[in-house]
């Protein structure tokens, strides 16, 4: 309720009855005290705060003294409610677990591993071989220590090359990539078919060979993995030896070097 001038009341009541404030309370919700008065050319809006303080406010215009009433019977009103109200006990949700990050996730080393891939190799004189390899290693320390065969076969000639090499790789993890860099050392033994008129003879020869590579590994299905190797191979000049026809045939010289790059499988992640 408001009380203090009559005609300002008056008027600051209609208001607030347009607006669906009443101006008389109920013993479930108590009406506010509001006083007005004017001072100068403004309007004073005060009330008594819940401790005895006068609190006053100030408009040029009926409405907004009736804004001020209508905001403190809010802010009362509010009060109240909260007052009444309890908090219960909280309910307990676990919070779904949040997936492991992608390092976690990596799969622990294996003690060993074994790749198989098909290759594509290009010798220096741009004589494409295809073929296939089969890489095995044990884990030891940092490095992953084992051998290597290759077979491979010329596609604009009957020439097949078949390799043995001891090998060093040093795998690195990158969340679940594998890098593996390595050498291989060993040997490699060339045939091919002479029909020069003297028959077909069987010709071969053994050179020694090298081997720099980088391979990338990432899983697919448990200890299986996406393999990916590429490489770079050489071996020094030497001698063809001849293993059967007539001692003027010659074997054509053997590629030195080799570009191969080879996609496969690969079973456990050192």
């Amino acid at each position: 309720m408001v009380s203090g001038d009559v005609e300002l009341a008056s008027e600051v009541s209609s208001a607030l009855g347009r607006r669906g404030v009443g101006a008389e309370g109920t013993d479930a919700c108590p009406a506010l005290e509001a006083s007005l008065r004017r001072e100068g050319g403004l309007i004073v809006v005060s009330r008594r705060d819940p401790v005895g303080r006068e609190v006053a406010r100030r408009v040029a215009l009926v409405e907004e003294a009736a804004s001020v009433v209508e905001s403190w019977a809010q802010s009362e009103l509010n009060a109240e409610l909260m007052a009444g109200w309890t908090v219960g006990d909280a309910a307990v949700v676990e919070a779904p677990h949040a997936p492991a990050p992608m390092e976690a996730r990596a799969r622990r080393r294996d003690p060993a591993s074994v790749v198989v891939n098909g290759d594509l190799s290009l010798d220096e004189s741009n004589s494409l071989w295809l073929g296939t390899s089969l890489d095995a290693c044990v884990r030891l320390g940092p490095v992953c220590a084992g051998g290597a065969g290759r077979f491979r076969r010329a596609q604009d000639s009957g020439r097949t090359e078949l390799a043995a090499l001891a090998s060093v790789d040093l795998p690195l993890r990158f969340g679940p990539l594998l890098v593996s860099p390595g050498i291989a050392l060993g040997g490699a033994v060339s045939s091919s078919f002479d029909d020069s008129g003297h028959g077909e003879d069987r010709l071969g020869s053994w050179r020694p060979r090298g081997e720099g590579r980088i391979r990338l590994s990432f899983p697919l299905v448990g200890p299986v993995s996406l393999d990916a190797a590429a490489a770079a191979e050489a071996s020094p000049a030497g001698a063809a030896q001849r293993e059967v026809g007539d001692d003027s045939v010659h074997p054509s010289e053997d590629p030195t070097f080799f570009l191969r790059v080879g996609a496969g499988v690969r079973v456990g992640l050192p």
